[in-house]
């Protein structure tokens, strides 16, 4: 079981972030910051999941995923 964020054995750092139920077409935004951790490579890459159990019914389950890549 994962603590609310930890660093993993394979050296990515992992984040839960509970939000409270959307109503359609509401956003959350949730800003991560990553304190007194050195980091080596300055690219990022960040993979954002909701609902990762399916819970929640939706009209649309395939926009549930999110990525992000960008060169440091």
């Amino acid at each position: 079981m994962l603590k609310d964020d930890e660093l993993q054995d394979d050296g990515n750092y992992m984040m839960v972030e509970n939000v409270p139920v959307l109503k359609p077409g509401e956003e959350v935004t949730i800003i991560i910051t990553v304190a007194n951790y050195w980091i080596f490579d300055p690219n990022i890459e960040a993979a954002a999941e909701a609902d990762p159990k399916n819970t929640v019914k939706e009209s649309n389950e395939t926009n549930n995923t999110g990525f992000l890549f960008m060169n440091g």
